[in-house]
């Protein structure tokens, strides 16, 4: 089965392809504050304290987690952040992205959100990851994880997109969007314990590009 990746130039400067048609730039981020973990709300320190995700799943379930929105807000439309949405125990695919990211961050482990949406019908958003002793990459789609085992940011967006193959329209192309966390602390929105309007976190992308079923 042929598969393709289409990607688009975003930014700064040209790195090897992962195939001849293929193009790859990265928009350097510059280094965020650091977080200072102890001043976290309470609820968020004991989310923390869960040291793999598989445990962080799991206390979810224990908690009776609910996927729905936050403040009766569509997912992504607000910033509910890991603390707003522990709060709350509850969330959708962008909270849950949010959450998996800072027990990444907390684990030493590189945080992204991949953000893919096709036509009007699909927008979704999980947590994709660089695992801090390995290298290799794996995501969290909740309540699905898959550990870090692919070589490149690239192979897990592949892998993903083949797995949800059965609920989308396979003859329509899916934009994906790769955006690196550190990007909100650098344009001044605290995402870790506020709200804030994030309509726009999708041109934040560090990189993006088009994948197409065949």
């Amino acid at each position: 089965m042929k598969k393709y990746l289409l990607l688009l130039i975003s930014a700064a400067f040209l790195l090897a392809a992962c195939g001849p048609d293929s193009r790859i730039t990265v928009r350097v981020i510059p280094s965020s504050t650091p977080l200072v973990w102890e001043e976290l709300p309470d609820h968020v320190q004991e989310f923390l304290q869960n040291e793999t995700y598989e445990e962080a799943l799991q206390w979810m379930a224990a908690i009776g987690w609910r996927y729905e929105e936050v403040d009766g807000l569509p997912s992504g439309r607000i910033n509910a952040s890991p603390a707003v949405s522990l709060a709350q125990r509850r969330g959708e695919c962008f909270e849950t992205a949010a959450i998996f990211s800072l027990l990444a961050m907390k684990r030493g482990d590189t945080p992204y959100l991949l953000h893919i949406s096709q036509g009007e019908s699909i927008y979704h958003d999980i947590q994709i990851y660089q695992d801090r002793e390995s290298g290799t990459w794996g995501f969290v789609d909740y309540p699905d994880y898959t550990p870090a085992q692919y070589s490149s940011e690239f192979e897990v967006i592949e892998n993903y997109l083949e797995s949800i193959r059965a609920r989308i329209t396979v003859n329509l192309p899916v934009e994906w969007k790769l955006i690196d966390w550190r990007v909100f602390s650098d344009r001044g929105i605290d995402w870790i314990t506020t709200s804030g309007i994030l309509d726009i976190y999708p041109s934040y992308a560090e990189k993006s590009g088009t994948y197409v079923y065949e």
